[in-house]
């Protein structure tokens, strides 16, 4: 779903043109192609990024071997800093 809401603001963005910069009562369009380009980001955010989703998807209902982690068992506060 995110996918499709990107490519839809994306798409909206470049219909109404300049003016899906502007937002306010006096730029409907604009204002309509904007909050559409903006709420793809919430979502995706919100659901987990495309790789994320694919993962679960992957795992538990095509049910393919998971990614491997070498810190599964290990809380958070121990697991090694890069850097």
């Amino acid at each position: 779903m995110s996918r499709l809401l990107h490519e839809t603001g994306r798409v909206q963005t470049a219909i109404v043109g300049a003016e899906s910069m502007l937002e306010g009562a006096d730029h409907p369009d604009g204002d309509d192609a904007n909050f559409a380009a903006m709420n793809a980001y919430f979502t995706s955010i919100g659901g987990g990024t495309n790789q994320i989703q694919r993962n679960i998807i992957g795992e538990r209902i095509l049910r393919l071997p998971e990614e491997p982690d070498g810190f599964k068992d290990v809380p958070f506060r121990e697991i090694p800093k890069s850097g």
